[in-house]
């Protein structure tokens, strides 16, 4: 998991987001958290996640199984879009969270430069600082949106409604 959780940071940290024009003269430890993290993307990383801790499930074989892989895969990409939608916001937070959480604010204004400059090089030994608390903040967030897509899907197998 921790592993998915990285290469989901990496993936997901090549399309930078801050905004030059809207830096603060002085941001504060948290404002910068939240710049770096919403650099991130982190409603395309919760998908990302989401869809991979799915597509590892037995349920996910058998709603394939059951309607094929073309409609699966866009079942379960529709009921994922609705648990991002719902739980994307905690997401972000817990992101911006463990930044602040990981990182000095040097740190955090390196990162914010390196994903500014695409400097993946640079972003990796922070992200590796930053890993482990979001894999224990995001975790349980994680399941609980990956059950809750997989159980609509299934539902919807049930009631015919996917065919």
């Amino acid at each position: 998991m921790r592993f998915i959780l990285i290469g989901s940071l990496l993936f997901v940290a090549g399309a930078p987001s801050l905004a030059a024009t809207d830096e603060k003269p002085n941001p504060t430890t948290a404002d910068l958290a939240h710049e770096v993290s919403a650099s991130m993307a982190p409603r395309e990383q919760m998908r990302a996640m989401v869809l991979a801790a799915i597509s590892q499930s037995t349920t996910a074989a058998i709603i394939v199984k059951q309607i094929g892989q073309e409609k699966a895969a866009s079942l379960i990409r529709d009921e994922t879009g609705k648990v991002v939608d719902r739980y994307g916001p905690e997401w972000a937070e817990n992101l911006a969270s463990s930044y602040q959480a990981a990182l000095t604010p040097q740190e955090l204004q390196a990162a914010k430069q390196a994903f500014l400059n695409r400097d993946r090089a640079a972003i990796m030994p922070l992200m590796m600082k930053v890993g482990p608390i979001m894999q224990a903040k995001t975790e349980p967030l994680l399941k609980k949106a990956a059950t809750e897509a997989l159980a609509a899907a299934f539902e919807q197998v049930g009631k015919g409604a996917a065919k």
